[in-house]
């Protein structure tokens, strides 16, 4: 924007010929003269929107519709957490006397898992014992673990010992196919003259590291902790304006690494008005979802799925449609919640199982008394430096709406410290109707008005000392029905102003 000094007639009338603002004829005025005031300024909805918190923006679909989106932090469950460190774990175990039996996994897991196999990408396998070998002499032992395999060789320990010692061996790379999760221990111990010798008291340390873990995880639930989205559409940005949203929108992505069945269990949806009342939200077209997952042909991927609510499968235009100032939800993930035995499930060392809630709200809808402003520096001391010589005078206000809203329009001139001189109407009024739009409420083109304003004595000597002008706009939704209608980031309503006078 920027304003233009006159002080020669010639280069008034020479302005006046080449701007738009005065292309309209007013009969008598003689000589005449014109001064474009603003020359374009612009109200769009995205400019008034801004958050600097990370879990809200105001996103744009690749349609040009605009999306206020606020995110709930992301919760993450790895396979440590579903199985109490499965994965990484020590384990002792003392080989009975009358068997050779020792279990794989803790006892204390608190979930029913049963092992097919397991890969093995580092670890150690330890054993002790003792011998009654008082003599002194070498004893030839050979350990031999079946279910530990690797390039299809079961894992075994050998050495050539005395009375009490200690044995251990990498089991980086082997696979372990344990019966009814347990690992059988078998060895022979002969001494110089092949003479077969009992060992007593073996232990077995066990500390593998497990890649993937096969089998039968039975069922258990994940709770993932209540959380409350703030909603702040509703604050003093829109200056206590009223948009009714007709397309809300509740969504959870959920991204599944685990081998695993999991259903979803909706235990807490709520709005939360201003007075702190609680709206229950109807949930459920998402409740008792199964989540995607991957097979044990794709291990080391993630399955996604998106779970929604809105319009057609809930109650959320109703709830949006009075003011919300955060969304609560709680929810709990059930791990094989059939218990079906069938499933072969599996875990890896970096499964994990991640979930985010997001609530989305296009800007469709109807909108009462929504306010946007904008002030303009112009400086008219100099243009009218003769006021009294002025005979009339008008503005000329174009207003070019692609807003499919009605929009009431005021100008206020200000001074140096921001105190409003005056204002060019006596009362906020309708200045333009809204963008045509089609009926599906997107608009198909521009309204454009053409407004001549007379200008006062008083309001001239207020204009003389302005030294900023203020550009108000207040939005409602155009025609009686009222109807939703799509606000874009591309839609603007653009204002042009200018003076005509007569000396």
């Amino acid at each position: 924007m920027r304003s233009s000094t006159f002080y020669l007639a010639f280069f008034s009338l020479l302005l006046f010929g080449c701007r738009d603002i005065a292309d309209t004829e007013l009969p008598d005025y003689e000589p005449e003269f014109a001064i474009p005031i603003i020359e374009d300024a612009i109200v769009s909805i995205p400019a008034i929107w801004q958050s600097n918190d990370p879990n809200q923006s105001l996103a744009i679909s690749p349609d040009g519709q605009l999306v206020f989106k606020y995110a709930s932090p992301e919760t993450t469950i790895q396979a440590k957490d579903l199985l109490g460190g499965t994965l990484a774990f020590l384990l002792r175990a003392t080989v009975p006397m009358n068997d050779d039996k020792v279990p794989l996994l803790p006892d204390d897991l608190g979930v029913e898992l049963s092992v097919e196999e397991a890969v093995l990408i580092g670890g150690l396998f330890n054993l002790t014992y003792n011998t009654d070998n008082f003599s002194g002499d070498s004893i030839d032992i050979v350990f031999t673990v079946p279910e530990l395999t690797k390039d299809g060789m079961p894992l075994q320990l050998m050495t050539n010992s005395a009375q009490t010692n200690f044995i251990s061996a990498s089991i980086e790379g082997y696979i372990a196919r344990p019966t009814n999760n347990q690992l059988t221990i078998t060895y022979t111990a002969t001494n110089k003259s092949g003479v077969p010798q009992e060992l007593s008291n073996i232990t077995m340390l066990f500390s593998p590291q497990i890649q993937v873990l096969k089998g039968f995880l039975g069922r258990q639930q994940i709770i993932i902790p209540t959380d409350i989205i703030p909603i702040d559409l509703f604050d003093d940005r829109f200056l206590n304006g009223t948009i009714q949203f007709a397309e809300p929108k509740i969504s959870a992505r959920a991204e599944n690494a685990f081998g695993v069945p999991v259903r979803t269990q909706i235990d807490i949806l709520n709005a939360f008005r201003p007075n702190g009342e609680a709206v229950l939200i109807d949930a459920r077209a998402i409740d008792q979802q199964d989540i995607n997952y991957p097979s044990v042909s794709n291990i080391g991927t993630s399955e996604v799925t998106e779970l929604y609510l809105d319009h057609t499968n809930s109650n959320l235009p109703v709830v949006f449609n009075e003011e919300v100032t955060a969304v609560e939800y709680g929810l709990t993930a059930v791990i094989n919640a059939d218990n079906d035995s069938t499933i072969t499930s599996f875990l890896t060392d970096t499964s994990f199982f991640k979930i985010q809630v997001f609530v989305e709200v296009p800007v469709i809808g109807s909108v009462k008394n929504f306010s946007s402003e904008g002030t303009y520096e112009v400086s008219l001391a100099e243009e009218f430096d003769d006021i009294e010589a002025i005979k009339k005078a008008e503005m000329k206000l174009i207003i070019e709406n692609g807003i499919p809203l009605e929009a009431k329009v005021q100008v206020l001139f200000l001074d140096k410290n921001g105190g409003v001189l005056d204002s060019l109407f006596q009362e906020q009024r309708t200045i333009v109707d809204g963008a045509p739009i089609d009926t599906r409420g997107f608009t198909t083109g521009i309204q454009e008005t053409i407004n001549f304003i007379p200008i006062t004595a008083q309001q001239m000597a207020a204009i003389q000392q302005t030294e900023a002008i203020q550009v108000k706009a207040l939005f409602n939704t155009s025609g009686s029905l009222k109807e939703p209608v799509h606000i874009l980031d591309t839609q603007e309503l653009r204002v042009r102003m200018g003076m005509r006078f007569s000396l």
